[in-house]
């Protein structure tokens, strides 16, 4: 049951109610967990807190990168590099791999996710062995 104080918000999908129960036992809570908004949904009562105090619960270090973003970065970057070491533009590898530019621009830039396959082809149009690092 809400009260005059509870604050409702009505969406498609669901109704949130910030209680004002909710509200009181956030006072109780340690400084650092006081940035968290509390809402219910249905019957359910939910934590909401910011990213960075989610990855503190979960006990990643601050500064943490997703590996799977670094090993995108790091794949993009040598895509980069093996073209640059043959001096091919991108038009000109795009053209040798069958392959569209944007599909070679948006590989080196992290934005297309490529395999081992691709990787291989990429390195075999620029003339590098197969298992070299630009």
């Amino acid at each position: 049951m809400t009260t005059t104080d509870d604050k409702v918000i009505n969406n498609p999908m669901a109704t949130v109610v910030i209680t004002t129960e909710a509200k009181k036992d956030y006072k109780k809570l340690p400084s650092y967990y006081r940035a968290a908004s509390f809402v219910k949904i249905g019957n359910r009562e939910y934590a909401i807190v910011p990213k960075d105090e989610y990855e503190k619960l979960l006990g990643i270090p601050a500064g943490a990168e997703d590996a799977l973003a670094f090993s995108g970065a790091i794949i993009a970057h040598d895509l980069r590099a093996a073209r640059a070491k043959a001096g091919l533009s991108q038009a000109e590898l795009a053209k040798k791999l069958k392959v569209s530019q944007p599909m070679v621009a948006n590989a080196e830039l992290g934005k297309n996710r490529v395999g081992r396959r691709y990787m291989a082809s990429v390195l075999k149009a620029c003339g590098l062995p197969k298992n070299s690092k630009p």
